[in-house]
């Protein structure tokens, strides 16, 4: 199993500009787009205000790193993404701990910041 953690890039930007209903526009379309994009097989939800997990049933990293990529070119907006493949061994919550990491070190990296 792999996982992918997804965080829409500036989502408060858009609600402070343009207002909520904005936002949930926004977030239905991304969604949407995304959910083309990955296998019947697996599953998005969204776990917090603009931050979705993809979970992928028999999936390695490197299948979850294409669904990504498909994902990444259907949509304007931008977003980081962290990745996590399952070992067999560690908790679930461990792995979501290490998506989440590689999260933030994708954004920290599309900011230019070390």
């Amino acid at each position: 199993m792999a996982i992918i953690v997804i965080d829409i890039d500036d989502f408060t930007l858009v609600n402070d500009r343009h207002g909520h209903g904005a936002g949930d526009e926004l977030l239905c379309e991304v969604t949407a787009l995304w959910a083309s994009a990955i296998r019947g097989t697996d599953a998005i939800a969204r776990v917090g205000g603009d931050e979705f997990v993809v979970v992928m049933e028999r999936a390695m990293g490197d299948q979850a790193r294409a669904v990504l990529d498909r994902v990444r070119g259907l949509t304007a907006q931008s977003f980081s993404a962290g990745i996590a493949a399952w070992d067999g061994l560690t908790p679930f919550e461990a792995m979501v701990a290490r998506a989440d990491e590689a999260l933030y070190a994708d954004k920290r990296l599309r900011r230019g910041a070390p």
